[in-house]
């Protein structure tokens, strides 16, 4: 190992550093793995009784500290997400479909309608409000 002079003391030190300080800093970067933590989290979406196709729902915890949680809605109205045990307020967006082979970038293009009524879009106006206790959960949401 090559060694430099530390002009102010006259002590040689090392160049290089050695592999234990990189692999600490590799697994903190990466992580060791994220344990399996919260809730399974499943239900459906319906509006007048019919399943919604597509969309989103979105879990906004009351507790600050917890991150907001979404996921998106499969053609049956089936939605699935994890969550740590809380208190949770639920919006749920639901557009009208666009065909596929139009971009944003076509003049043709025009901003999806929204289908689902207008107070389940905001934290402010949604009555969607669920706890999530147990390791798994279902919970439907009746538009």
């Amino acid at each position: 190992m090559q060694r430099v002079v530390n002009t102010l003391s006259h002590r040689t030190l090392p160049t290089k550093i050695s592999g234990w300080p990189l692999v600490v800093i590799f697994l903190f970067a990466v992580g060791c793995g994220q344990p399996d933590v919260g809730s399974d989290v499943q239900g459906k979406v319906t509006f007048d009784g019919k399943s919604v196709d597509g969309g989103v729902v979105l879990f906004n915890p009351l507790n600050a500290d917890l991150p907001p949680i979404r996921a998106n809605i499969q053609s049956d109205g089936a939605y699935q997400l994890k969550a740590e045990p809380a208190e949770y307020k639920v919006i749920v967006k639901w557009y009208e479909k666009q065909s596929s082979d139009i971009q944003a970038e076509d003049p043709r293009y025009q901003e999806p309608k929204l289908l689902t009524p207008k107070e389940y879009t905001s934290l402010q106006t949604t009555p969607l409000q669920f706890k999530v206790v147990k390791e798994k959960e279902v919970i439907d949401l009746d538009l």
